[in-house]
């Protein structure tokens, strides 16, 4: 996909659409369930979107569970090859709200500390000032406000 993105045959709301697919806006917040499925094209042409959804019974197995980082290191390695276009206009924008929503999703899970040195790796090739949350309060908080200011989310993605 990121080579899609290099050769210009997808576009950055595509690369957008895949990190809001990969680790969606209500992902992190707790006692809601990311989805292994995707939303179909016709039913994503309808105004359907891929979401975290809450849980249907107590006990339910969680199908993203807390030490499972495979959402987080493709979004990382997809991070990595495109990242670095994403770094003017209303491109650097959409991506900033993305980077509080996964800073949210990172107190949801037991990052390992491979994952962990690649997340700051990467981040520190994107954002070199960006200061992660210390607590899931501050990054609920700042993903709260983040939404609700000035920043401009992607279309598809409200």
């Amino acid at each position: 996909v990121g080579e899609l993105y290099a050769y210009r045959l997808l576009d950055s709301r595509a690369i957008l659409r895949i990190l809001y697919w990969l680790v969606p806006k209500q992902a992190g917040v707790w006692g809601r369930v990311v989805p292994i499925t995707h939303v179909p094209a016709h039913a994503e042409a309808a105004g359907a979107e891929p979401a975290a959804r809450p849980l249907l019974r107590h006990g339910e197995p969680l199908l993203d569970g807390p030490a499972d980082c495979g959402r987080l290191r493709m979004a990382l390695s997809l991070l990595d090859v495109v990242g670095g276009f994403f770094s003017r206009g209303l491109a650097r924008r959409r991506l900033d709200v993305w980077l509080v929503y996964l800073s949210r999703y990172l107190f949801c899970k037991t990052v390992s500390v491979d994952v962990r040195f690649a997340l700051h790796d990467t981040l520190a090739a994107l954002r070199p000032q960006l200061v992660l949350p210390d607590s899931y309060e501050q990054a609920r908080r700042s993903s709260s406000s983040g939404s609700s200011s000035g920043v401009v989310l992607p279309d598809s993605y409200e």
